[in-house]
């Protein structure tokens, strides 16, 4: 007997998109109103997995109780999968994209029975003939095992979009968009129930995980919360859970790549990643305890007997000797002296694995993120009074990561470093958009002058900010104000990715770690003296510095910059794995987007691995996320043929 999959009809086709370019989209369509359950993973296991050479069935689901249940028994080739009891309604949980594509064209073949083959799981909707990992795979125009275009797909990034946030007008076409996927502009509570905007995540004022409402994790505890819990959060179409409860993976929207979006947020997050302008990317391979997926419906005639819509009248994880490169002296200007080390080796290949990496010129970087006092200094300079909002109220209130206390009134702003939990001038500074970071950099460039901010100061240099406010721009070629090429700036996602994980000498002819400690283990955050490969995350949800999986929102979560002297990068960089999310400049086109990588000291390993990397709209800030500033190398500025960096 077949399962149904209830939907949800999304309407309004070729609607405007958001500010973030998410959301167009030209045909209607259905989604499903929950997340694939673990009840209808399990029928998918026992139709096509009595012999599993896929790895259809992650072990997880059985022995790990956060987010178990399915359990197997039998051998290979007699396999059977039982639903743990009261575990039905959850969402699947442990599925890679590959997993979900295959559960896609089952469907999409008339959900049979049988090993995988080309006729159950290998092709329909995607062709993908037994590949386990590697690139995503485009969707068919036709399914060769039906002759018809397919029905059922992974949502792309657009789809999943629209069903979650957009708010349809009937008076006007374009309609607009919710930054929550409840209808809401405004943060969810994270209460089980009939109470409107709810969904399963961290509350951030009290530190309380949704099902349990206790701060701390339980080895033994389920998570996870049946689909629909939160009765009265639906989404603007009907859907549920969009937000919270499990990251869900997405399509590729026909770019074949190693990585695939996944959006929403989970049970581990805090509220800045539910939001419309955050998404994160990981391997296709990838498989975490709070990733599932959804399924849409596309447009065409429907089959009677299985997958029909039902209810509302069918109205994109968490995945050699050290040569240091001799770094400059440190930089001195006007008052913040910030290390900077070369990043040589010009013209290196990309990392084949995500096709990041390569950049064609030498250039500098940061040794650390920059930090709360350099922050202060900053602002002391160029924020009396403070009309571009680099200030941050949570900054002070905040004691995850504060701080900085700001003195005064308006005009006569002053800014000082406070004590939490320790002095804070060292830890990294947080709740930075990636527009404060672009005006530190104009600062920097401008050789951090003193007053209000205008082109002089923070609004042009390296980036003029007053062309457009909701677009980051490309980085000017010549800084207006020097008539030179803009020294200081924000480094590219290749830059950052180089600096973090290349490697000249690296199989003896160069390569790519997956972290940015010189390691391709995920680093430990045990504390130990004097040991490598470490980093400030949440492994197995303990937070390093308290060693404690009690979450506690007035406890002090940051470590000084460079505390982990012996997890550098080749180069010499400390902290490109843990601490803090670091924004860097995407590919330097416009965009309202730019990019995050690195993981912070709430997120796990698999948030700091080179496969793994988030998109954000330019106005977030957080208590997860900070920057370090890049450098035009001096020789190439020494060089009478020299040009400006790209």
């Amino acid at each position: 007997m077949g399962i149904t999959i209830e939907t949800v009809r999304v309407r309004q086709a070729g609607n405007k998109p958001d500010n973030t370019g998410y959301g167009r989209v030209d045909s209607n369509y259905a989604i499903g109103k929950y997340e694939i359950t673990i009840s209808q993973y399990t029928a998918f296991l026992n139709a096509v997995a009595t012999s599993d050479p896929y790895r259809l069935y992650n072990p997880t689901l059985m022995t790990n109780p956060i987010n178990g249940g399915i359990t197997r028994s039998g051998s290979d080739g007699s396999y059977i999968y039982t639903p743990i009891a009261g575990t039905d309604q959850l969402p699947i949980t442990g599925v890679s994209w590959f997993d979900a594509a295959r559960f896609v064209n089952w469907l999409d073949n008339g959900q049979p029975s049988g090993p995988s083959s080309a006729q159950t799981t290998e092709d329909g909707t995607y062709t993908l003939n037994g590949a386990t990992n590697g690139l995503s795979t485009s969707r068919n125009p036709i399914n060769p095992n039906t002759n018809a275009s397919p029905l059922y797909a992974i949502p792309t990034e657009d789809e999943w979009y629209k069903a979650a946030f957009f708010k349809p007008n009937r008076k006007h076409k374009e309609g607009n968009y919710y930054r929550y996927a409840t209808q809401s502009n405004k943060a969810p509570g994270n209460k089980i129930g009939s109470e409107s905007n709810q969904v399963n995540y961290i509350l951030d004022a009290n530190g309380f995980y949704s099902v349990t409402q206790q701060p701390f994790v339980n080895n033994n505890q389920n998570y996870l919360s049946p689909v629909g819990s939160y009765s009265a959060s639906e989404g603007p179409f009907g859907t549920f859970d969009q937000n919270g409860g499990v990251w869900e993976v997405l399509d590729n929207g026909g770019v074949n790549r190693s990585d695939v979006p996944l959006r929403g947020g989970a049970w581990t997050s805090l509220a800045s990643l539910l939001q419309s302008g955050y998404s994160i990317a990981a391997a296709t391979e990838s498989e975490a305890v709070n990733a599932g997926f959804r399924i849409v419906q596309l447009p065409g005639k429907q089959t009677p007997e299985r997958g029909r819509p039902t209810g509302q009248s069918t109205r994109r994880l968490a995945p050699s000797s050290q040569d240091i490169s001799p770094s400059q002296k440190p930089l001195q200007t006007n008052g913040i002296e910030l290390d900077l080390i070369t990043v040589g080796n010009p013209n290196n290949p990309a990392d084949p694995l995500t096709g990041f990496g390569r950049v064609t010129d030498t250039f500098q970087i940061s040794t650390n993120v920059i930090t709360i006092g350099q922050y202060t200094t900053f602002l002391n300079a160029v924020a009396k009074r403070d009309r571009n909002n680099l200030f941050n109220p949570m900054m002070q209130r905040d004691l995850n990561i504060a701080g900085i206390e700001r003195l005064g009134q308006p005009g006569k702003y002053k800014y000082r470093t406070i004590n939490n939990d320790g002095e804070s001038a060292d830890r990294p500074i947080t709740y930075v958009s990636w527009l404060d970071a672009a005006r530190f950099a104009n600062w920097m460039s401008n050789g951090q002058p003193s007053g209000p901010q205008n082109n002089k100061t923070t609004e042009n240099g390296a980036y003029n900010l007053k062309q457009n406010k909701s677009q980051a721009p490309e980085r000017n070629t010549i800084n207006p104000n020097t008539g030179q090429a803009p020294f200081f700036f924000i480094p590219t996602e290749d830059q950052w990715y180089k600096a973090a994980y290349f490697s000249p000498e690296l199989n003896g002819t160069g390569g790519y770690y997956l972290y940015a400690t010189q390691s391709n283990t995920s680093p430990t955050s045990t504390p130990s003296t004097g040991g490598s490969n470490e980093a400030n995350l949440a492994n197995n949800f303990i937070l390093y510095t308290t060693q404690s999986k009690v979450y506690d929102p007035l406890t002090n979560y940051l470590t000084d910059v460079g505390t982990f002297s012996q997890s550098r990068s080749f180069y010499g960089t400390t902290d490109q794995a843990g601490l803090v999310y670091e924004w860097n400049d995407l590919n330097a086109t416009t965009s309202p987007l730019r990019g995050l990588r690195g993981g912070y000291w709430f997120s796990a390993g698999q948030s700091a691995v080179s496969t793994t990397y988030s998109i954000s709209t330019i106005d977030r800030e957080s208590s997860d996320a900070g920057f370090r500033i890049a450098a035009v190398d001096p020789l190439a500025l020494m060089a009478p043929s020299s040009v400006p960096m790209a």
